[in-house]
C-alpha cells in the first residue's frame, strides 16, 4: 500500500519517481541526485527507478532516496501512484505512456539524438538541458512541436565566494569524461602532445567516472606519445574530490565530439576554470559569447596555440578566470531545481509551492 506524506498543517506532498537506465557514473547520475536529494528536502517523495544495478546506487542509498527495480512490485505502484514521473532515457518514457501514466511524465533529454524518430518523444512534456539539444529536436523530429519542449540548463554550484590564483593550480589542463567516442580521450592526448612541444613542465589529469572502452587505446597511446609523466590519470573519484581537482587547474580542456551541456564544464567555470572546448554543442556557444575560455578547431594547426596562449598569459588567464566564475550564476543549481519545479507544478499543482516546513523522513545530502 502506497503511503500518503502530508506535511504539518495536513497538506499532501507530492509523489515524484525518477526512472533511469542504471545509474551509472556521469552527468546524468549526477543530475538525479540533485532533483531526488532537493525535492526530498522539502518532503516530497521521491522514488528513482532503475532497470539494473548502478555504481552509484550507493549515493541514493547515501542520500536517503529509495531505488527500485522495474521488476519490483513496489514498482508499479509507485509508477502508478505518482504526481510526476521524470524519465531521463527516452524508451522510459514509452513504459510510462504504456501504463497510461504519459499525462504525468516529462521526458529529459541530456543529448543530441537523431534516431528512432517514430518512437521517440511521444509524451507532452520535454525538457532539453540546452537550445541546441532542442533545435536538434524539432529539426530530427517532426511530431514533436515547441510548445512540448523546454529548455532547463543544467545547473551547478560554487565551491566558494572567490577562485584560486594561477599560481595556486599545479594542474595546467583537466578532463573529467569516460574513457569512450563520444569524450574523444585520444584528441586529449594529441592536443597535450602539441603543447608539450611549446612549454616545459606540463601537468595534465584526466579524470573519468569510471571506466570504458577506450582506457586500454588511452593508456597505450599516452605510452606512444612519452606522456606518462605528463598525464596523470583519475578513475572513479568522489565527486568532490573531482571538483577539487577541477579548482586546481588552469583550464578545463572539453574534447568532446559532441555534447548536450556537460556538467562538468560548467562545474569548471564555477571554479573560475576558463573551458576550452572543441565545437561539440552549446558549451562553445557559450565560451565564445561569454568570454570565459576558448573554442578550438580540432582540424586547425593553431588548435594548440590557443590554449598555450591562454596558459601562458596570465593577465589573459585571470580575466577568462573571473568571467567563467561571473557566467557560473547564469547556470546555478538553484535556478535548475525552480525551473524543474514550474514544470512539475503544470502536471500537479501540489509543486506550486514551495513547503513553509521540510519532512526528513528521506534524508538529503551524499554528495562527496
Amino acid at each position: 500500500m502506497t503511503s500518503v506524506k502530508v506535511d504539518d498543517a495536513g497538506k499532501r506532498r507530492g509523489r515524484i519517481v525518477v526512472m533511469t537506465d542504471r545509474m551509472s557514473p556521469g552527468g546524468v547520475s549526477h543530475f538525479i541526485l540533485q532533483v531526488a536529494t532537493h525535492f526530498a528536502g522539502e518532503g516530497h517523495q521521491v522514488d528513482v527507478l532503475s532497470l539494473a544495478a548502478g555504481e552509484w546506487d550507493h549515493r541514493l542509498a547515501d542520500a536517503g532516496i529509495r531505488r527500485l527495480r522495474l521488476t519490483d512490485s513496489a514498482a508499479l505502484r509507485a509508477l502508478r501512484s505518482a504526481d510526476v514521473i521524470h524519465c531521463q532515457q527516452r524508451f522510459l518514457g514509452l513504459i510510462a505512456a504504456a501504463l497510461g501514466r504519459g499525462s504525468r511524465t516529462v521526458e529529459h533529454v541530456h543529448n543530441v539524438l537523431t534516431d528512432h524518430r517514430g518512437l521517440s518523444y511521444r509524451t507532452q512534456r520535454i525538457v532539453a538541458v540546452s537550445g541546441a539539444v532542442r533545435a536538434s529536436l524539432l529539426a530530427n523530429f517532426p511530431h514533436v512541436t515547441a510548445e512540448r519542449v523546454s529548455v532547463v540548463h543544467n545547473g551547478v554550484r560554487k565551491l566558494g565566494a572567490t577562485i584560486a590564483a594561477y599560481e595556486d593550480r599545479p594542474y595546467d589542463l583537466v578532463n573529467v569524461a569516460r574513457f569512450d567516442e563520444q569524450k574523444d580521450p585520444l584528441l586529449f592526448l594529441e592536443l597535450v602532445k602539441e603543447l608539450s612541444e611549446r612549454r616545459e613542465s606540463l601537468r595534465c589529469l584526466w579524470i573519468s567516472p569510471g571506466t570504458g572502452p577506450l582506457q586500454d587505446d588511452f593508456l597505450r597511446r599516452r605510452q606512444e606519445l612519452l606522456l606518462e609523466d605528463v598525464v596523470q590519470i583519475s578513475v572513479g573519484d568522489t565527486h568532490a574530490h573531482t571538483r577539487a581537482q577541477v579548482a586546481r587547474s588552469r583550464m578545463f580542456l572539453l574534447t568532446s565530439r559532441w555534447e548536450g551541456l556537460p556538467l562538468s564544464a560548467l562545474e569548471a567555470l564555477a571554479s573560475g576554470t576558463p573551458v576550452a572546448t572543441t565545437p561539440c554543442g552549446e558549451i562553445a556557444h557559450i565560451v565564445n559569447e561569454r568570454s570565459c575560455g576558448v573554442a578550438i578547431d580540432p582540424q586547425a594547426d593553431d588548435r594548440a596555440d590557443r590554449i598555450n596562449d591562454v596558459l601562458t598569459n596570465r593577465t589573459s588567464w585571470n580575466r577568462l578566470a573571473h568571467r567563467a566564475f561571473a557566467v557560473a550564476d547564469d547556470f546555478s543549481e538553484v535556478r535548475m531545481t525552480e525551473q524543474i519545479r514550474h514544470i512539475y507544478a503544470g502536471i500537479a499543482p501540489v509543486f506550486s509551492k514551495v513547503p513553509s516546513r521540510h519532512l526528513d523522513s528521506q534524508r538529503t545530502g551524499g554528495r562527496g
